[in-house]
């Protein structure tokens, strides 16, 4: 099925960045990079590094021979940047091996997400998926909380405060934990996509964590998303979760990726229904969507249809993105007085938190921190509001 290029296909190639087409042409087609020189090169470079294509790229132009045929200058800075790439990624899975090991080891049953669980999982080189940090959500909060206190035992400190309040109704993961000694970061989940305290969570998205694979990788026994709910949770974490900021063509790999490693087994009327279940239609269209369109992902026409029928097109901007799943949040909050205790918190945050938020702004005061703060929300809430984006 190719999507009309004049209907909702051309719409979404709007949404995603320029640069994406060339982005993935330097994967699928990567002759194309022979033309770029000097300054473009850089910016193409660049590119690839923030999207997180490098290693795919390199690859395909060390098999289809182009290397060799850059320009000498070219070639040494994309063989620069992969070796440190590899360097940096060999660094960073010796922790996390240590990590699930040690985490394993205290009983406790960690679910490597994102880019681990795809690096072990879905790729056919592990090094072929970058990663930065390790995201490791437990299947459940007293879990997560002895999984937290073992880092910290590790070693692992946080430099933020967290705002005040329960935790686990502020954030679907504790506040991030860094390594001293080599800044690898970990981020502890109780949940995914909305906070275990949202009512989105137990009303539907918490069934993502059903029917999950158990595998083992180098001895340790690990639980993995099933297929379905991880096609839509990277959709949903990519298109929907961090919709305030500019998409990474990365997530169309890992998507591909994965329904390669699971063709024969995924369920597509599952996916589907789990898709209107969790009421994550619109992302997951939009991910599947544009891989089919960009890079030829088989998905039936059927599954893109049913999806598209129950997506919402609404248009909205970066910063009112933000806004919207703000305002949700305190929407959704469990309980009579979640929503007012949620929106106290985020309001007035304890003065540690607000000179880990501001420190560009160290020298003020901590009332004029406040009254900037609430300055800065009051005129995204307007901007907000003006663009009448619909609660959800």
């Amino acid at each position: 099925m190719a999507l009309n290029p004049k209907g909702a296909g051309a719409s979404l190639l709007s949404t995603v960045p320029e640069a994406w087409p060339g982005l993935v042409d330097a994967v699928e087609k990567p002759e194309a990079a022979l033309g770029l020189q000097g300054s473009s090169w850089d910016g193409f470079l660049a590119g690839l590094r923030a999207n997180g294509l490098l290693p795919l790229a390199y690859r395909a132009m060390r098999d289809a021979a182009v290397l060799p045929r850059l320009a000498p200058a070219c070639r040494s800075r994309i063989e620069a940047a992969m070796a440190a790439h590899l360097a940096t990624w060999t660094v960073s899975w010796a922790e996390i091996d240590r990590l699930l090991a040690a985490l394993a080891g205290a009983g406790l049953h960690p679910i490597p997400i994102k880019g681990a669980d795809l690096s072990i999982r879905a790729y056919p080189e592990p090094h072929l998926r970058p990663i930065s940090d390790l995201d490791v959500l437990f299947p459940s909060l007293e879990e997560a909380e002895r999984a937290y206190a073992l880092l910290q035992g590790l070693g692992y400190r946080s430099e933020s405060p967290g705002l005040s309040g329960a935790p686990w109704a502020l954030s679907h993961h504790l506040p991030a934990l860094e390594n001293p000694a080599n800044k690898f970061q970990v981020e502890v989940h109780g949940s995914i996509l909305w906070t275990p305290r949202d009512g989105r969570w137990e009303g539907g998205a918490s069934r993502l964590l059903e029917g999950r694979d158990s595998f083992t990788y180098k001895g340790v026994a690990l639980e993995g998303l099933r297929a379905e709910a991880n096609l839509i949770f990277l959709c949903a974490h990519m298109f929907l979760l961090h919709a305030d900021v500019q998409p990474k063509a990365i997530v169309l790999f890992d998507l591909r990726y994965l329904l390669q490693c699971c063709e024969q087994g995924l369920d597509w009327q599952e996916l589907s229904e789990l898709a209107a279940v969790t009421r994550m239609e619109t992302p997951t269209y939009k991910g599947l969507a544009l891989a089919h369109q960009l890079l030829g992902v088989p998905v039936p026409a059927n599954v893109l249809e049913a999806l598209r029928a129950r997506a919402d097109f609404g248009a909205i901007s970066l910063d009112n993105a933000n806004s919207q799943k703000v305002v949700n949040a305190v929407m959704q909050a469990k309980g009579f007085t979640g929503p007012f205790l949620l929106a106290f918190h985020m309001i007035f945050p304890s003065a540690p938190y607000m000179r880990f938020r501001y420190p560009e702004r160290a020298g003020w005061p901590i009332a004029m921190l406040y009254l900037f703060r609430w300055w800065s929300q009051a005129k995204k809430l307007a901007k907000w509001a003006g663009a009448k984006v619909p609660f959800s």
